[in-house]
């Protein structure tokens, strides 16, 4: 007999949902509540936009987790901003600088002379070293609905764009936590 030959595995109770159903979410058998996880990034994107696709997303809470919330290229998006015109559309707004990649690393990331690899092994130990990433686990679960907020449009390189944002990582390391049943990049 093969490994994994008729073997029995447990059945899972999916429910098919609409991102518009307010029920939008996956149980098991036993009735236990996993919550997607949402990225946004707000390159190319105006704040009416990107409050737009927020709503349609039904999303209660953003996470900022740039190192600095003051936008260069898109001043709307500065968090003195985002702390007033996210809460008028009914969204919750918080910044987590601790989860931000400083710019020792950023820059030479986005110039190419430190690979993904190496972002990534280096993000994952900053994450645990300068976080309590258990109570940060449960803070999004519990304001879930919740979009990881970066710059970067896309989370993963799509469409011209060369790099990975590094809410890429952190969406991956919630989803090993097993607290989230998928991640949805918007």
């Amino acid at each position: 007999m093969i490994p994994g030959e008729n073997e029995v595995l447990p059945i899972m109770k999916i429910e098919v949902c609409r991102l518009d159903d307010p029920a939008f979410t996956v149980r098991d058998i036993d009735g236990t509540d996993a919550p997607p996880l949402f990225t946004i990034g707000y390159q190319g994107r105006t704040l009416d936009q990107f409050i737009e696709i927020l709503k349609e997303n039904r999303i209660e809470s953003v996470i900022d987790i740039r190192f600095s919330t003051v936008s260069r290229f898109k001043p709307e998006f500065r968090d003195s901003n985002l702390t007033r015109e996210l809460p008028r559309a009914g969204i919750r707004y918080v910044h987590h600088k601790e989860l931000g990649v400083p710019y020792a690393w950023q820059n030479p990331y986005k110039a190419g002379a430190i690979p993904f690899e190496c972002l990534e092994k280096f993000y994952r130990w900053n994450v645990k070293k300068n976080s309590d990433f258990k109570a940060f686990i449960s803070s999004v679960k519990e304001s879930s609905p919740a979009a990881l907020m970066c710059f970067e449009r896309y989370a993963t390189p799509t469409r011209g764009q060369k790099i990975a944002c590094h809410r890429s990582i952190l969406a991956a390391m919630l989803l090993e936590s097993g607290e989230f049943e998928r991640v949805i990049h918007l």
